[in-house]
């Protein structure tokens, strides 16, 4: 057996273990596509069946007709692109305070931030809920923006303030301060566009805690003209998943997990570097 040979081989053992353990996480999302093409009359058929040649996009059809996922897509795009901005643009300033800066103070803000990761969401929704009510911003998408930047902040900054330690050689700043910057231009044209990958890190994660959380979008928002696609998919799912409209539930369900699909792929690169690169310190 030649290199060549083995080197092929290696290759394809590794592509099929890869394959294997992929299989394990894309096996709902097929499923789930699967049952969205199946009609009533096949849906709830015993043995089940991968495939039949009844399955169609009728489902598709009628969940465009019956239910309005796209308005509340939009609604939740709306909220995550407005906590992605605000939890990016706090945590790499808090990020870069923390890190540069060794001033009275800075170990016990890192560790409120630790901690509070660790208190269960629970424990504040009834002292949070009636504040929000208090201040007008129950049914109100500004108070469900307010709550998941507050989510958002404390793992973006931490993770920003390890990237921005280790994303550039500080010889660089002190080099930009020899020649007259201020640290508001140090921040401004240096800190952020080398730091550009771990920023996008943590849009993209901020924007998953808006498209993954249910708890706080159920409770402050009830209004069914206003609630985002988690809310809306639970009421969905009550009304459509019995009886003739199963399908129109899991078509519904697969449409929504699309987006976040597209975003992971184009934004891959960028959250693979984000993560790992304030991982190690040289």
């Amino acid at each position: 057996m030649t290199l060549k040979q083995s080197n092929r081989i290696k290759t394809f053992i590794k592509l099929v273990i890869v394959l294997l353990f992929s299989s394990f996480g894309l096996f709902p999302f097929i499923w789930l596509f699967l049952t969205s093409l199946k009609p009533y009359s096949i849906l709830y058929k015993l043995p089940l069946k991968w495939f039949d040649k009844a399955m169609n996009f009728s489902n598709y059809l009628n969940m465009l007709k019956e239910v309005p996922v796209f308005r509340h897509l939009f609604i939740t795009f709306i909220v995550g692109i407005f906590v992605a901005i605000l939890a990016v643009t706090i945590s790499t300033g808090a990020g870069y305070i923390l890190s540069h800066f060794n001033f009275r103070g800075n170990f016990f803000l890192t560790l409120m931030l630790l901690i509070s990761q660790m208190l269960p969401q629970i424990v504040i929704m009834v002292p949070l809920y009636f504040l929000l009510l208090q201040l007008g911003l129950v049914n109100n998408l500004v108070g469900l923006v307010v709550v998941y930047t507050g989510m958002a902040i404390p793992f973006s900054t931490l993770m920003l303030r390890s990237y921005i330690e280790t994303a550039y050689s500080k010889n660089l700043e002190d080099s930009a301060r020899v020649d007259g910057c201020t640290y508001f231009q140090i921040y401004f044209h240096i800190t952020v566009p080398l730091c550009m990958p771990g920023i996008a890190a943590v849009a993209l994660f901020a924007f998953m805690i808006i498209y993954e959380e249910f708890m706080w979008a159920n409770v402050l928002i009830t209004r069914n003209s206003i609630k985002t696609i988690q809310s809306a998919l639970y009421s969905f799912f009550g009304i459509y998943s019995s009886g003739t409209s199963g399908g129109i539930a899991s078509a519904a369900g697969f449409v929504v997990t699309i987006p976040t699909i597209i975003l992971a792929f184009f934004l891959q690169r960028y959250l693979v570097t984000g993560l790992t690169a304030g991982a190690v310190k040289e």
